[in-house]
């Protein structure tokens, strides 16, 4: 019996360094999505009432957070469509 890929009660993870780094199709959209979640937090909480006095600076991180998954999608987009994926 192996213990690779298992957690351990020490809270280690046992598994291989290649597993950690590898970042398949799935992963990728899933932090795009969590990007552009936290896109629409900051633009939703730029409009409530009480954080007036930080309106204009969240917005603006919001402005730049949307640019950036923007940026980050259209690469993916661009790579994709050149068969960089297989």
């Amino acid at each position: 019996m192996t213990t690779e890929g298992t957690a351990h009660f020490n809270g280690e993870f046992d598994c291989p360094a290649a597993a950690v780094t590898d970042m398949n199709a799935h992963d990728r959209q899933q932090a795009l999505v969590a990007l552009m979640a936290l896109v629409t937090a900051l633009f939703v909480a730029s409009g409530y009432p009480p954080a007036a006095r930080w309106r204009r600076p969240i917005r603006g991180a919001a402005i730049v957070l949307f640019l950036i998954a923007l940026a980050i999608a259209l690469i993916e987009a661009g790579i994709w469509l050149a068969g960089g994926y297989p």
